[in-house]
């Protein structure tokens, strides 16, 4: 982040470069686009920021400053005919400079790809664009999408329509750990019930333990809510029946002697094992072979 700063032109353009480069594995399909959006960062960063600031923190925000002034100026290239591609390489600094800071940028986003403000784009560019929607939106951290959730909620009905869309998004991209802050973040009901729609549709199991403690949380203050994730846990655990036979039945208490414990047998020699082991007969039939007369 210092090297944006450096006096030596070269450097500080190769800093810049770095900032609007692919991700590894990502073809490099916009040179151009990526080499004139890192020079005009150049020239905004020395332009309002001259003087490199002193904390790795300032720097940042200064960055995240440049960052979102070049992605607004990309939203308003709606006659472009390569406005994906400046799209797609504007947002590949979100994920590399203060991602909170420039989540509100990528709501902004959101609502113009909602409102279909792009219809001149050809149903693959749109699609390209999605995708890299989907893909910045996934990859911010959990706790930078405050501002996502927030919009989520809002009064106005248009931004919570663009927001659904990136919902959606997320439960595409099997964002489980940031849906399941989006669960905790958000304390009504409508929320929360279309989280769980969506960890439903996911249905991976690492939201199981999540969702239970929302659900005994929420059993008597909004009960339906409870059923609802009662439910929703129910589809996940049929969908992970490996899940389910990794769970042994234990003991409240911890117990002192393991040997003794109920554990599930899956097959005869499995059977036979436990019978050597000594686990839990029917009574009947110990008592039966113990009260047998000799020679009987």
């Amino acid at each position: 982040m210092a090297a944006l700063w450096s006096s030596h032109f070269s450097e500080a353009l190769d800093a810049a470069r770095a900032l609007y480069a692919p991700e590894p594995g990502e073809a490099a399909t916009t040179p151009e686009i990526a080499d004139s959006l890192a020079t005009d960062f150049r020239r905004l960063l020395r332009e309002r920021h001259p003087r490199r600031p002193d904390t790795r923190d300032a720097r940042e925000e200064a960055a995240a400053e440049i960052v979102t002034t070049l992605l607004q100026r990309c939203r308003h290239l709606p006659d472009s005919p390569h406005l994906d591609l400046w799209l797609t390489t504007a947002l590949r600094p979100v994920l590399r400079v203060r991602p909170g800071a420039l989540t509100p940028e990528v709501c902004a986003l959101l609502y113009d790809f909602h409102r279909e403000l792009w219809t001149r784009l050809t149903r693959p560019q749109q699609w390209a664009l999605r995708r890299a929607l989907a893909k910045t939106l996934s990859a911010l951290p959990p706790d930078a999408l405050t501002a996502f959730w927030d919009n989520f909620r809002s009064p106005d009905p248009i931004l919570r329509q663009a927001m659904l869309v990136g919902l959606d998004f997320l439960r595409a991209e099997h964002a489980v750990p940031q849906l399941l802050f989006g669960l905790e973040y958000c304390r009504d009901h409508a929320s929360r019930a279309a989280i769980v729609d969506c960890l439903e549709q996911v249905a991976d199991p690492l939201a199981l333990a999540p969702l239970a403690r929302l659900r005994r949380e929420s059993a008597h203050a909004d009960w339906t809510l409870s059923r609802h994730i009662a439910r929703v846990m129910g589809i996940i655990e049929l969908h992970n029946p490996a899940q389910n036979q990794r769970t042994l039945l234990r003991p409240a208490a911890p117990h002192r002697d393991p040997a003794s414990l109920l554990r599930p047998a899956s097959d005869a020699d499995a059977r036979e094992r436990a019978d050597a082991e000594g686990l839990l007969r029917p009574a009947s039939v110990a008592e039966a072979s113990r009260d047998r007369p000799p020679g009987s």
